[in-house]
């Protein structure tokens, strides 16, 4: 009888974990994940992974996020394309004005992670991005990260209620593993593979120089209005963003005179630009 009773259990094990198998294998014919998916190539138009407007905004992402979303150690995923997608890093810091050093794994319930994304936050009825709760965050990106949605790269320039700190985040800046295809890294901010497309400007400090590398300046998060200077080489040959003005939103802002100061050469892309922004254009010589 027990010899009968343990060959049941083990059959029910089995099945058990089948059914687990099948469900992870089978997650592409779930509801809503076609629209899921489809924020793969939403970005910039050279760089389409970067930048992307989260699908889970969408009433169709939203289910299947919902159908398919499962912690796993500190982290909150979902299956995207052939692998996943952080949602959620449950690693924070409670003292407010740490720095939280997030190493992003090569690999997550063993699948590629291939996207940095957000949640939906019932409370709140909107998407957060992953790794909100943080003041600070330095993110190591692995090799296969590809899609970064905008939500993911959010932070909070704006006074907000004490009781909302949890779901913002305020400082971010980049580590970019060597064998990434697809992103690089300087000093903590967020560059085209090749370097020559600046993504995301790091925020610290009170000046910034743009590599020589960098022939587009296209920051998702714009230039900081607490920047002392930038300095904007002959190199750049488009810049495509604003100051962040913060609680006022992004420049140019009438009556809105920006404190930071735009180093360039004269007629070149970066002295339109300041023009435009109304900020103070210093003239660099040859």
């Amino acid at each position: 009888m027990k010899k009968i009773s343990v060959a049941i259990l083990f059959v029910i094990i089995v099945i058990a974990f089948a059914c687990i198998g099948c469900k992870q294998t089978n997650y592409k014919n779930e509801k809503g994940y076609d629209v899921y998916i489809s924020d793969a190539n939403k970005g910039y138009k050279d760089i389409p992974y970067y930048n992307v407007k989260d699908s889970i905004n969408t009433k169709e992402g939203r289910q299947y996020f919902e159908s398919n979303s499962r912690r796993v150690g500190d982290y909150l995923i979902t299956d995207y394309e052939d692998g996943v997608c952080i949602n959620r890093c449950y690693r924070t810091v409670d003292d407010y004005g740490a720095t939280t050093m997030i190493n992003i794994p090569e690999k997550i319930d063993n699948k590629p992670v291939v996207k940095l994304g957000g949640f939906w936050d019932e409370d709140g009825d909107e998407v957060l991005g992953a790794f909100v709760g943080n003041t600070e965050v330095v993110l190591n990106i692995p090799s296969m990260v590809k899609v970064i949605t905008s939500d993911a790269v959010m932070v909070r320039t704006d006074m907000i209620p004490e009781d909302y700190r949890n779901k913002a985040l305020y400082e971010l800046s980049f580590k970019v593993d060597n064998d990434n295809p697809y992103y690089s890294s300087i000093d903590g901010s967020l560059f085209s593979k090749d370097g020559k497309k600046l993504l995301w400007l790091r925020r610290d400090g009170q000046v910034y120089n743009v590599p020589e590398c960098v022939e587009v300046f296209e920051p998702s998060n714009g230039v900081y209005c607490l920047y002392d200077s930038i300095t904007i080489g002959k190199n750049v040959k488009k810049i495509n963003t604003s100051i962040d003005f913060g609680e006022d939103g992004f420049g140019p802002i009438a009556g809105i005179k920006p404190e930071v100061v735009v180093k360039g050469y004269k007629n070149t892309v970066a002295e339109k630009w300041a023009k435009e922004q109304k900020a103070k254009f210093v003239a660099l010589k040859d």
